[in-house]
């Protein structure tokens, strides 16, 4: 890869990630409206069986419960321009067809919803204007909603916008369809609005919305430099999972497992079962954590360039060896990202390259 293609892909890097925030962002404070407005429980997710048919599971991003009825809600952080395909006809065929398909695996009845009937809920941002006409005006006025779905379907967008005096806001409306709950369609109807600092409290308490595989690893990386390991140093005289070797520098070793178990034990979110929803996979941490060894600064003893983690493995766990020290650069992302993509030259990892130059997939929003 270039370095042309390595500044265009960390652009794109960049941008996925931007969107998965204000995605994350957006469920949150749907969960305030849900939980404060309609006194309604919200669950991230979890895995739904069918009741009357054989089938796998269905795992949607967040399902809540209200008085009368429930949500099963699929959200997605960007949807796919409609001019990058030859036609209208393609986009439909390769697009539509199958989110419309994935959305019909919710649109049965549910053991675990078995008192409850249930609408069926897409979250997507305003902002993809292009592809919600298609969705809406060539496939399901076409097609007829009420024909593809026996449940009741309905299109949320949200965006996130700018106030006065540099307030940030995420803004939720109902943009088609039905929802069978009144007095949330008349709150809809006219759009849920919350600025950022009402969910100061949420946004600090859930950092990821749906299993990791999905996550840009580039975001796992900042979350756990900015938030994980300035928790874990503050706890390690207690848990002991930290050995401390130099006053200047915060370095520390810790094994993957331990890694693991700490995320499940801070970062599970609240899930219809308490059994089955834990965000973070051995193998999203393995990848967020080795990337780390392309992350360079200068080392406070030898005044030289090392990597932030390196890693290896003892007594058949593997280790990772942390420098822990907070990076100078305002924002940690850009600093992680240049270092990845710019200043490391050619990326040898061969399922990271098979993963990044096919990036924007398509599958990564199914």
């Amino acid at each position: 890869m270039s370095k042309d293609n390595n500044e265009e892909l960390m652009r794109f890097r960049k941008i996925d990630i931007s969107n998965y925030i204000k995605a994350l962002k957006s469920l949150i404070c749907l969960r305030k409206m849900i939980i404060n407005e309609l006194s309604g429980e919200f669950y991230f997710g979890s895995k739904l069986n069918y009741k009357n048919k054989q089938g796998d599971p269905q795992t949607p991003d967040f399902i809540t419960k209200l008085s009368n009825t429930a949500w099963i809600g699929e959200l997605k952080r960007s949807l796919p321009e409609p001019k990058n395909f030859t036609s209208e006809e393609e986009y439909v065929e390769k697009i539509v067809e199958k989110l419309i398909e994935q959305l019909q695996k919710y649109d049965e009845s549910f053991k675990e919803l078995d008192s409850y009937q249930h609408d069926i809920i897409l979250m997507t941002p305003s902002l993809a204007t292009d592809a919600i006409g298609v969705l809406k005006f060539k496939y399901l006025e076409k097609e007829n909603v009420n024909n593809l779905f026996k449940h009741n379907f309905a299109l949320l967008l949200y965006t996130l916008e700018s106030g006065a005096n540099n307030t940030e806001f995420i803004y939720i409306k109902l943009d088609y369809g039905t929802i069978t709950d009144k007095k949330a369609t008349d709150i809809l109807k006219v759009g849920y609005k919350k600025v950022l600092g009402e969910l100061k409290e949420d946004l600090a308490k859930f950092k990821i919305y749906e299993e990791s595989k999905q996550t840009p690893f580039e975001y796992v990386m900042v979350l756990l430099w900015t938030q994980i390991f300035p928790e874990i140093i503050k706890k390690s005289r207690v848990e002991k999972i930290i050995e401390w070797k130099d006053r200047k520098e915060h370095i520390f070793e810790v094994k993957l497992d331990e890694l693991i178990e700490y995320l499940h034990k801070m970062y599970t979110l609240p899930s219809l079962s308490a059994t089955d929803k834990k965000q973070f996979t051995t193998k999203i941490i393995q990848k967020a954590m080795t990337m780390f060894s392309k992350v360079k600064i200068k080392s406070e003893r030898t005044r030289k360039l090392e990597p932030l983690v390196t890693y290896g493995e003892k007594d058949g766990s593997m280790v990772f060896r942390v420098v822990y020290k907070k990076l100078r650069e305002k924002k940690e992302l850009d600093f992680i990202l240049k270092s990845i993509y710019l200043e490391q030259g050619e990326i040898e990892d061969k399922e990271t390259q098979r993963e990044l130059i096919n990036y924007p997939r398509l599958d990564t929003w199914f």
